[in-house]
């Protein structure tokens, strides 16, 4: 009998381990995929520079319309509890699947006839948007499957997607540098296009994965879904104002990533000239640096501390890199520019997984992976909303007509700031677990009141 107990129990205990590896999967994919084309669709602004001639800083600027998708995504989580209880598992899977395919193979559709730039702005914010609430949808969707299979300590693994984001950041860049050294000038009028249909069909691929995970698991009664509430809700009614101060210190993680896959390729292009294959081949060998950086990282993290114990040093050594890169590119000095964005790359590995394990520590288990999703969404706002701020100051004092080293200085100051205030949180946030400590030590080390005999 005991032998039959302990067969079971092994059994029980493969079949969990199993089930998480595959969750795990599926989420180092889902990253992967919503990473890669994030990278891809900032590509198709300097192809665009080619088409508009000359190429002006509004197509530089329109990379900001990557960020239409996150402000859409609160959309998708109510619209994922509204159909749930209509519609099985299956049902939903599909439609997610055939919305995000169409949004990520729709920038690689737009009409080759199009020659006005608002057209193009319109075709690409559509897209952006069924973007966003296909995404968003699906973030709901996996939050309640985590929440059904796991125990709470480990849903903020489990939803981690930070292997696979710079797996998708790879992956994006490997295939746009294969795509422009090996098409012709000819070819790439359509070759362009390549990168977002590859993202489709890893769409459909990923839709079918999820399928076979997900089928074993509908065992939700209907009547529970209407005390179900949308992610960001349930993180803004238990942890109120200290989300924000997470989202302050995730916003210098965010900064670097932007500037380096989305504002610094335009940059090279646009002030020094460098054509598309050079541009990924700087990009291939930061968003590689930065990979290997965040899997040392994540492999070392488990036996010692030392991601949260540089985490300050380690930022505030992004300010003098950031002054680096902004004197490279004012003085057009090649040399000095690649090395600052391979040093900037390698604190982009590192803050990658230095700064999640921080925030963990600042929410409880129980809706830890709300709060994480919740400020995953937002926290390329952060930087992007002090970047346009410092544009129309440079505008109220020089007119609508900014040149190259103002848009370069706006650059820098936004990432110093960003990085100021991140710095800020998490002194903030010390002297909150400091003081709470000193609390708890100073309510244990009081005496335990003495009871009195009142039966004499």
């Amino acid at each position: 009998m005991l032998t039959y107990l302990q067969r079971k129990i092994a059994h029980q205990r493969r079949y969990l381990r199993n089930r998480r590896r595959i969750s795990l999967t599926m989420q180092f994919l889902l990253g992967a995929l919503e990473y890669y084309d994030f990278f891809a669709f900032a590509f198709v602004f300097y192809y665009l520079s080619q088409i508009f001639q000359p190429a002006t800083t509004a197509i530089y600027e329109m990379a900001l319309i990557s960020l239409v998708s996150f402000i859409f995504r609160p959309l998708g989580y109510r619209l994922y509890l509204k159909l749930r209880p209509k519609y099985s598992r299956k049902t939903i899977i599909i439609g997610n699947a055939a919305l995000m395919t169409f949004a990520i193979v729709s920038t690689g559709l737009i009409p080759t006839d199009i020659r006005q730039l608002w057209q193009v702005f319109l075709w690409l914010t559509i897209g952006r948007i069924i973007h966003g609430i296909s995404f968003g949808f699906k973030l709901q969707s996996n939050l309640r499957f985590i929440r059904e299979s796991f125990p709470a300590k480990v849903h903020s693994n489990i939803a981690s997607s930070i292997l696979g984001a710079q797996l998708g950041l790879t992956c994006a860049a490997l295939v746009y540098k294969l795509v422009f050294t090996n098409l012709t000038p000819t070819q790439l009028e359509w070759g362009w296009r390549l990168p977002f249909f590859i993202g489709g069909l890893f769409s459909i691929i990923l839709a079918i994965f999820r399928l076979t995970i997900y089928r074993s698991s509908n065992n939700i009664r209907a009547n529970c879904w209407n005390k179900q509430k949308p992610l960001d809700t349930v993180a803004l009614e238990k942890y109120g104002h200290r989300l924000w101060l997470g989202l302050m210190i995730v916003s210098s993680r965010a900064c670097l990533m932007f500037t380096l896959f989305v504002i610094i390729p335009g940059f090279l292009r646009w002030i020094l000239k460098w054509n598309l294959a050079q541009t990924t081949d700087i990009m291939l060998a930061a968003s590689l640096l930065s990979t290997n950086i965040i899997w040392f990282f994540r492999r070392q993290s488990n036996s010692f501390h030392c991601p949260q114990r540089w985490l300050l040093p380690a930022l505030i050594l992004v300010i003098p890199l950031t002054i680096i890169l902004g004197i490279s590119l004012k003085y057009h000095d090649e040399r000095g520019l690649v090395i600052s964005i391979l040093c900037l790359a390698a604190m982009n590995g590192y803050l990658f997984v230095a700064i999640p394990q921080y925030i963990e520590n600042i929410f409880s288990a129980q809706h830890r992976l709300e709060a994480m999703l919740f400020i995953g969404n937002l926290e390329f706002f952060n930087f992007n909303l002090i970047r346009r701020v410092g544009i129309f100051i440079f505008i109220a004092f020089f007119g609508t007509v900014l040149e190259e080293q103002h848009y370069v200085l706006t650059l820098c100051c936004s990432i110093i700031f960003t990085v100021l205030l991140s710095i800020l949180s998490i002194v903030v946030e010390n002297h909150y677990q400091r003081k709470k400590l000193l609390t708890l030590s100073w309510l244990n080390s009081m005496p335990a009141p003495h009871q009195t005999n009142t039966h004499g």
